[in-house]
């Protein structure tokens, strides 16, 4: 504070000076100097020895304390090889003005910089690498200069195409001529040619240093531009040279960079459900039993009824679920699928493609039920929890709007009329079911009085005739149940089935809100009559309608009958009763069937009896 009276004096005398040439025609520029300059155009360098006499700290800066010398050492070392490199890049400019000319290349020069290559695009269509072209990169490298480091992502390393000098590249890696000795190994590469272009392919990081020996130029294809052409290219133009290069060459290679780099560990199997139920030595012996697997863009993993033993863990890409030749879901990087389907030992129920190049980890039934049947009481709480998994995705179908139950009634004729609403509706009130297999779900003669849509698993229906078809995952059985009939033959589960149910009531109730079911009801009484005209008349047995019309009121005072409700009173072409028939298996359980030995049942391998059963 006392050195303010003592500096007024000469703040005034400069301020005075500014004011008598505040004509000057200096321009003012943005900034504190500026601002500074443009209040003291005339005393600019005495005014700024004032302010800084203002705002001198007591205590100078000390340049010989530690902490000060460490941050000049910092800055000294992050600065001096950016300032050495331009410094140098002058010099050379200046003395050997035609050393570093820029040259043009055009999309042309880089398609016959690949052709002239031994790469593995080399044979490539010519339209997939003018599109290769169109986003490349260039390069003007000065000696020494590096353009791809040791173990740098393939991400940021891209293909490197020499087009003028030569590279050096350096590589340091298993399988090297020299890794046995710790020397590196040392190759020059002139123009033209082609690098980094397997790095790329098997999406690898490099193993190896380029840089530039002398003046080079280069042109850099951008890896993410690289992969979205191949994936378009693929799925437009059915593959071609490409597909095979990829399948052949590139695959194995991606097999082997897993086998040798990223083998499986403990952590994989923290993706799947099962996760929680193992101990950390447990899954430490489980990965070491995976195996892993790679798979080119439209690779099949498995088809809908195949016994694939595997459950799988995917590494890196996507795949594509198709049920009924109907895309369904995608699991990309990350997702677990197959564990129930392994525990159960039972054939699948979609089909999996491989919408790009995939990475999987495989982990076979054989090494997991090894290690269960030690531990009966984990495989119990394993069962248990599959089951409960499976009840828990039935649940959530009701509301689901990818394989969800809503957009299943759709494609049930008599429903094929009904709202979105009604459908909702129905949904909400269908009943889950988890079913054992080799039971009667349906037996011939008992009342057709349930729609059955399947979400999972595959039911048989058979005839007298020996005639056979297999309903499997989203069909339905019952479609035509709104008319009064019996079953025209008998529905047994080929597997463990998993789906929902709507009873007539339920169904005429939803369609009745909105004045369709009568229409409902004539196109089931059509159906029937389709199927008498193709296996006979006797085929279907109709029920006898009530002679008494219902009353509008129901005799509990509730609300109004359904207008088409069914009449159980007799049977036409059967001397049986109703206590006579068996019960429909619906009826017994909802939700999981607890009278069923699922344990027993999950510890058989099926798919040795089904190739004793072939022989």
């Amino acid at each position: 504070m006392t050195s303010l009276p003592s500096a007024s004096p000469r703040l005034n005398g400069v301020q005075e000076q500014g004011q008598g040439s505040s004509n000057s025609s200096r321009p003012v520029s943005s900034g504190v100097r500026s601002a500074f300059e443009a209040t003291y155009p005339s005393s600019y360098g005495r005014g700024r020895e004032s302010f800084h006499s203002l705002s001198r700290t007591s205590k100078p800066v000390d340049f010989s304390a530690p902490e000060v010398e460490e941050a000049m050492e910092v800055l000294r070392k992050l600065l001096c090889p950016v300032i050495l490199r331009i410094v140098l890049r002058m010099r050379k400019i200046k003395r050997w003005p035609g050393e570093n000319v820029m040259r043009v290349y055009t999309a042309d020069s880089i398609i016959d910089a690949i052709r002239t290559s031994d790469s593995t695009i080399a044979n490539w269509p010519e339209e997939i690498l003018r599109l290769f072209a169109e986003e490349a990169e260039y390069f003007y490298l000065e000696p020494k200069e590096i353009i791809v480091y040791m173990n740098e992502w393939y991400v940021s390393t891209g293909i490197v195409v020499l087009l003028y000098g030569e590279l050096n590249e350096r590589t340091a890696c298993l399988g090297s001529p020299t890794s046995l000795t710790g020397r590196p190994y040392d190759c020059r590469h002139s123009a033209q040619a082609v690098l980094c272009d397997q790095v790329v392919l098997c999406r690898d990081v490099s193993n190896s240093l380029i840089a530039a020996r002398g003046y080079a130029d280069v042109a850099v294809l951008p890896s993410r531009w690289v992969w979205d052409v191949i994936n378009s290219y693929v799925l437009q133009h059915f593959g071609g040279s490409v597909l095979d290069c990829l399948k052949f060459a590139i695959t194995p290679m991606c097999e082997r960079i897993m086998r040798e780099t990223y083998f499986p560990t403990s952590l994989v199997l923290r993706r799947s459900w099962m996760w929680s139920l193992f101990g950390s030595r447990d899954r430490i012996r489980l990965a070491r039993l995976m195996t892993v697997k790679a798979f080119c863009i439209g690779d099949t993993l498995f088809c809908e009824g195949d016994r694939d033993p595997y459950m799988h863990i995917i590494r890196r890409g996507v795949i594509k679920v198709v049920v009924k030749n109907q895309p369904l879901l995608e699991f990309d990087s990350g997702s677990s699928f197959g564990e129930v389907s392994i525990l159960f030992d039972e054939p699948r129920s979609c089909r999996a493609v491989a919408s790009t190049m995939c990475e999987v980890y495989s982990l076979h039934r054989r090494h997991l039920m090894r290690y269960l049947r030690k531990r009966p009481m984990l495989y119990e709480a394993m069962i248990q929890a599959a089951l409960e998994r499976r009840e828990k995705w039935l649940e959530d179908g009701k509301q689901r709007d990818v394989m969800g139950l809503a957009g299943l009634l759709a494609g049930v004729p008599c429903l094929s009329q009904s709202t979105e609403r009604v459908r909702i509706a129905l949904a909400m009130e269908a009943k889950a079911h988890v079913l054992p297999p080799n039971q009667t779900l349906f037996a011939k003669g008992t009342v057709c009085g349930h729609l059955f849509l399947i979400g999972r698993g595959s039911l048989m229906v058979e005839t007298g005739t020996g005639d056979r078809s297999v309903r499997s995952t989203a069909d339905f059985v019952g479609e035509l149940c709104l008319h009064p009939h019996r079953w025209p033959t008998d529905v047994l589960t080929c597997t463990s089935v998993d789906g929902w149910s709507l009873s007539v009531d339920e169904i005429l109730r939803a369609l009745s809100s909105i004045n369709a079911d009568s229409q409902a009801v004539d196109i089931c009484r059509q159906g029937i009559e389709l199927y008498r005209a193709q296996h006979g008349e006797i085929s279907v047995l109709e029920e006898l309608a009530d002679s008494t019309p219902p009353s509008p009121k129901a005799e509990n005072g509730g609300d109004a009958a359904p207008r088409t409700k069914r009449a159980t009173l007799s049977y036409s072409h059967d001397p049986r009763g109703l206590d006579e028939l068996p019960v429909s298996l619906l009826a017994q359980a909802e939700g999981i069937y607890t009278s069923f030995d699922w344990k027993e049942y999950a510890m058989k391998d099926k798919s040795v009896f089904a190739l004793r059963r072939r022989r």
